[in-house]
């Protein structure tokens, strides 16, 4: 009756009441086919009959010596009539009817014991269950064996379970870097279990008794081991086995659905390479803290800790570097975790070491190396979702985001990194599509936090207002994670210099360096306070400032005191050049080049490349100039170069070939593009600006005027007059058009 999901009592059951009605069938026939009772038949209560003379007189039908009967209805055959007989019956069998529908209708609606897997939750499809390998204490060494083999044979034909296979057990112990063949005991079978996030596991073990056995099973939770059923039966002998596992199995099967409700909820480990349960459980809990809970500082505290239980655990590593590349930490700590698991990838699955190599590779700049990885990967799994993500962001940083939205777009809407297709999307130009995108994904899950994206596609359409409300939202949303929280002040400090809000700028900056120091690291710190320094010289004018901002940072933080890798000498060497402190510049490059003998020169980072071409246009070569801010410009980066092309051009006076270029620095669309035009979109609307104006345009120029205006009005009173100018001018320009 399992088969039917009927409970095995019901024929039983039915059988009984049979059983019970066929005494009462047989006397109610006995006393209905007996000799009539006076009167019964008349209805004359005293027994008389009319007389032919019509007068009424006694008569008795009984024999000489015989007391006639009694003829009260109160007897045996008042009770026991056909009709009470059949409807006695007929009410019985609506009885077991009634229960037989209960425990349907409470089964369909996992209701009580009666419950199924399906109707409680248990299962959407099919719930893996896991058999341990049964331990057998009897002197036959193949009746375990045999008892797990008939269990197997058995539960496979359940239409609610799916045993786990050979294949998936064999995989995980690899991954346990057990072998394959290992037996399958029960603590073994509980860590597979909770790898994989399998809800149950059933452990059996046979006992010897008399001649013949005491077999017991249990269905157990591999969280606690706690024993969700249990049962037992004897076999008499050899030819009694097979009965007494039918018999378990049937119980087992029929107590699942109850049993396994609690377990529901496990979800199964990451399926990562490492031979200790508790450095995999801190793994995965990374995972879904970084990519589900978007928590940066949890998730990277978590590898940390994977990484110190295995030293060797070369996923964990993979993924602490990638995680604190994301999060822009220290380039020391980023490359020591690559390296790590780059020297322990040959402990690894085929999948995970492509992943390994290609993030290797991609660390170095060696991104063909890294894009035939991943694609070897997704020969592997053509929905790899770190592969298909992770191939799309290279094509990102190569300057093909038409190919990048192409992988992207293979990956399902519903993962966490499916937001990337929004920036393929975004650097395409494509903003009303990428906005439709965070709409729909916001609708679908309320609880994401795209307030980047969103404070991107507002300055995509030159809302810098609209994008420091988003910004300054965020702010008081993320104070309890610091790597978030910085992110946000990072954001919002470029917002302020773009909108000539200085002394705003400078109070977030201070709250940012704060933090910097609290959580993160000196290298960090001075960074950050060079990076501030270029952008109060050269955007607006504060030399003294940066001068003095820059030396307060060296004596906090000396570079001798900093780790090799993490130390800026480049950003140090640019803000020198652009100071005209040529010999101080000089004396940096000096010391970068003693430390880094074997740096690959051909491939300089941006900070050189862009101090050598301004310290080319100092020198008064304007071609070589150019060609320099040219070879600064790399695919899929913001193009910075343009903005300096056209500085040389204005500076020349060719205001045509500096509008081409002023015009292709202001309409590129990128999501990082705040931290560039901090430095440089003031200075660019002006200039464009003024050239269209000296080439006859007056409608163009009074257009960037405009745009310039808007973009300080609500600045330090210094920038505000300089918008306020600006707003007469293109007034004037406007009202000459006219």
């Amino acid at each position: 009756m399992l088969e039917f999901g009927l409970p095995g009592w019901i024929l039983p059951g039915a059988f009984v009441l049979l059983i019970i009605g066929l005494p009462v069938l047989v006397a109610t026939a006995w006393i209905q086919a007996g000799p009539d009772v006076p009167g019964s038949m008349s209805g004359d209560p005293v027994g008389r009959s009319e007389s032919r003379s019509g007068s009424a007189e006694p008569v008795s039908n009984a024999a000489p010596g015989v007391a006639p009967r009694s003829s009260s209805p109160s007897g045996l055959r008042a009770w026991l009539t056909w009709k009470k007989a059949i409807g006695g019956g007929l009410l019985a069998f609506v009885g077991l009817g009634v229960l037989i529908g209960g425990y349907v209708v409470t089964r369909s609606q996992g209701i009580g014991p009666a419950a199924s897997l399906l109707s409680a939750g248990v299962l959407e499809d099919k719930s893996r269950i896991l058999i341990a390998d049964f331990l057998n204490q009897t002197d036959d060494p193949l009746l375990s064996q045999a008892m797990k083999e008939a269990f197997t044979v058995d539960l496979s034909q359940s239409s609610v379970v799916r045993l786990v296979t050979p294949a998936e057990v064999s995989s995980a112990l690899e991954r346990m870097e057990l072998d394959p063949e290992t037996r399958l005991d029960e603590a073994t079978a509980k860590e597979v279990a909770l790898r994989d996030g399998i809800p149950a596991v059933i452990t059996g073990q046979i006992n010897p008794a008399g001649s013949g056995a005491l077999l017991s099973v249990r269905l157990i939770s591999p969280e606690s081991g706690t024993p969700l059923a249990a049962f037992r039966e004897n076999a008499s002998g050899p030819d009694e086995m097979i009965p007494a596992i039918d018999r378990l199995s049937s119980r087992l099967r029929e107590k699942m659905g109850e049993s396994l409700k609690s377990i529901r909820a496990n979800p199964p480990l990451d399926q990562v390479t490492t031979p200790s349960f508790q450095a995999l459980r801190k793994y995965s809990e990374a995972v879904a803290a970084i990519e589900t809970d978007h928590d940066n500082d949890r998730g990277i505290a978590l590898l940390e800790e994977a990484t110190a239980i295995d030293s060797t655990f070369a996923m964990a590593y993979r993924k602490l570097s990638v995680a604190l590349s994301n999060t822009f930490q220290a380039r020391s700590k980023v490359d020591d975790a690559s390296e790590h698991a780059f020297r322990h990838r040959g402990r690894l699955t085929e999948r995970e070491r492509y992943l390994t190599e290609a993030w290797y590779y991609e660390r170095r700049g060696d991104s063909e190396k890294a894009k035939q990885a991943y694609r070897e990967l997704l020969e592997l799994d053509p929905e790899d979702d770190w592969a298909l993500n992770n191939l799309g962001s290279i094509y990102l940083g190569d300057g093909d985001p038409k190919t990048a939205e192409e992988y992207f777009r293979r990956i399902p809407r519903d993962s966490a990194i499916f937001g990337r297709l929004i920036t393929a999307q975004l650097r395409q130009g494509s903003i009303d599509a990428a906005e439709q995108l965070l709409n729909e994904l916001t609708s679908q899950d309320p609880d994401r936090d795209d307030w980047y994206t969103r404070m991107a596609l507002q300055v995509e359409r030159e809302d810098y207002e609209g994008a420091q409300k988003v910004t300054a939202a965020r702010l008081g949303e993320d104070r309890d994670s610091p790597t978030a929280h910085r992110g946000s002040l990072s954001t919002a400090v470029a917002l302020a210099y773009i909108r000539g809000q200085v002394r705003e700028a400078r109070r977030l900056r201070a709250e940012r360096q704060e933090l910097t120091e609290r959580s993160f690291s000196g290298a960090e710190y001075l960074g950050s306070d060079i990076n501030a320094a270029l952008v109060e010289n050269w955007a607006f004018g504060h030399a003294a400032y940066a001068d003095s901002l820059v030396a307060a940072a060296l004596r906090k933080y000396p570079f001798e005191n900093l780790p090799l890798a993490d130390r800026p000498y480049t950003q140090l060497y640019a803000f020198y050049v652009m100071r005209g402190r040529l010999a101080e510049a000089d004396a940096v490059l000096d010391t970068y080049d003693a430390n880094f003998p074997q740096r690959d020169r051909t491939k300089p980072d941006e900070a050189l490349r862009f101090a050598d071409a301004y310290r080319t246009m100092l020198d008064g070569n304007r071609d070589a100039a150019i060609a320099a801010f040219r070879r600064m410009a790399r695919p899929g980066d913001l193009r910075t170069s343009e903005v300096w092309i056209g500085h040389i051009f204005y500076a020349a006076a060719e205001y045509d070939s500096a509008i081409v270029h002023y015009e292709r620095y202001l309409h590129q669309s990128h999501e990082l593009k705040i931290f560039e035009y901090r430095y440089d979109l003031a200075k660019a609307l002006t200039a464009i600006a003024d050239c269209y104006d000296r080439t006859g345009q007056p409608l163009r120029a009074a257009e960037y005027y405009g745009k310039f205006a808007d973009l300080w009005a609500d600045g330090d009173p210094e920038m505000k007059q300089k918008a306020e100018r600006a707003r007469k001018t293109a007034g004037r320009l406007l009202g000459e058009s006219g």
